[in-house]
């Protein structure tokens, strides 16, 4: 290695630092992948379904977006007071329906182990990552249904 060269290390995000991080990455995959480039200058598709009480109040809902031919969920949510009556299956089929719309090959997702991962499971997703202890005592889990 030429030159010489120092060590920065921060307690607190550099905005500045990270964008040129950022810039860098993408320029690089944007190099390699048709697939980075496009989803850059087209940007992914974003999607709402809600479920609303009589006056109009969120009680349920999921989003996430489409890219790459793929539906990622991002957040599934039902109130408490709610829960095990069947919306949080209303939002995946409703989701699901709208991949298969969109020509979606798949859909992915991650969870927590103390969120519902049998939810997901029973609704036809693979466990395809699992990464123990984080959060300590519990895991993050990879998933994905394949549509085709």
């Amino acid at each position: 290695m030429k030159g010489t060269f120092t060590t920065r290390f921060l307690n607190a995000a550099d905005d500045v630092g990270r964008g040129i991080l950022d810039q860098g990455l993408r320029t690089f995959n944007d190099d390699k992948s048709v697939w980075h480039r496009d989803i850059r200058q087209t940007g992914g598709q974003p999607f709402d379904i809600y479920i609303e009480d009589t006056t109009g109040a969120i009680v349920a809902g999921l989003y996430g977006e489409i890219y790459w031919q793929a539906m990622e969920v991002d957040r599934l949510w039902v109130s408490a007071e709610l829960r095990h009556q069947g919306l949080g299956s209303m939002l995946i089929t409703r989701a699901e329906k709208h991949a298969r719309e969109q020509s979606c090959r798949f859909i992915h997702l991650s969870t927590f182990s103390f969120q519902a991962p049998e939810f997901y499971l029973r609704h036809g997703f693979d466990k395809v990552g699992e990464l123990n202890d984080m959060p300590p005592g519990h895991s993050k889990i990879w998933l994905r249904k394949d549509l085709l």
